[in-house]
């Protein structure tokens, strides 16, 4: 029997956000099988000091798996709206406003659920 994952969107907050009053929620999925595939193919090219294209491993995990996010300001205090391709993938000039330290935490979030959810369909 095929047990399908519903793969729902959860919520997020950074570690360095989340003693704080008012944190930044980030709404993030699972990756899909086939992503988990594609992303899993950059980690065997092994040439960096982390044994994988981090740079590519971080971008892909972001464009398939950050979906919104809620309290994100700019540098003023004020509001930062979500912003979407037409495909449905967060824009470029979203994940280019996120830190590097940030991008890599989201990231290895979203690569986390995925394995996450591979394992507890396994064992359902």
């Amino acid at each position: 029997m095929i047990h399908v994952s519903t793969r729902e969107v959860f919520e997020y907050t950074l570690e360095r956000d989340r003693e704080t009053d008012k944190p930044s929620i980030f709404r993030l999925k699972p990756l899909t099988p086939l992503e988990v595939k594609r992303i899993g193919d950059l980690m065997g090219n092994r040439n960096s000091e982390y044994g994988f294209p981090v740079g590519s491993f971080v971008y892909e995990n972001l464009k398939c798996g950050l979906v919104g996010w809620d309290n994100v300001e700019d540098k003023a205090g004020k509001p930062v709206k979500f912003a979407k391709e037409k495909d449905g993938r967060v824009k470029d000039a979203i994940i280019a406003m996120l830190g590097s330290d940030d991008q890599s935490e989201l990231a290895f979030a979203i690569w986390g659920a995925a394995k996450l959810t591979e394992e507890d369909e396994k064992n359902s």
